[in-house]
């Protein structure tokens, strides 16, 4: 044998104890192994759960804003309305009193009375 054969015979060897530590290591540290790599799909997941969330409070708040703007956009609508019946109960009242004190003769004395009443009023 010659030097050359010795130095590769001297590198396999320890190339050899080498993968014998390796595969020891690995046999050894299997379960540990397992549990980090456990470990390191929960805290993705755990991240996705975090993201999730984060995106459902940014819609729900989003939501809540929304409800709000239609509750005063329905409050004004609902106190336009009242104000709206309230005029139109007043005018209603106006014409029943004015139908009331109205005459629909034409030559009514009636009328004719106040119709100069309502001149005198013009006049002062």
């Amino acid at each position: 044998m010659g030097t050359k054969d010795f130095i590769i015979a001297i590198i396999s060897a320890i190339g050899g104890l080498e993968a014998i530590k390796w595969t020891v290591q690995i046999w050894m540290n299997r379960k540990t192994e397992k549990r980090k790599q456990a470990a390191e799909a929960a805290a993705v997941e755990i991240e996705n759960y975090h993201k999730q969330v984060d995106f459902l409070h940014k819609q729900l708040k989003d939501c809540y804003i929304q409800m709000e703007q239609l509750h005063k956009k329905l409050h004004e609508s609902q106190t336009e309305l009242e104000n709206w019946i309230i005029r139109f109960t007043m005018l209603e009242a106006a014409l029943q009193k004015a139908e009331r004190w109205s005459c629909n003769k034409s030559n009514c004395p009636e009328r004719q009375r106040n119709e100069l009443k309502k001149n005198n009023y013009e006049k002062n």
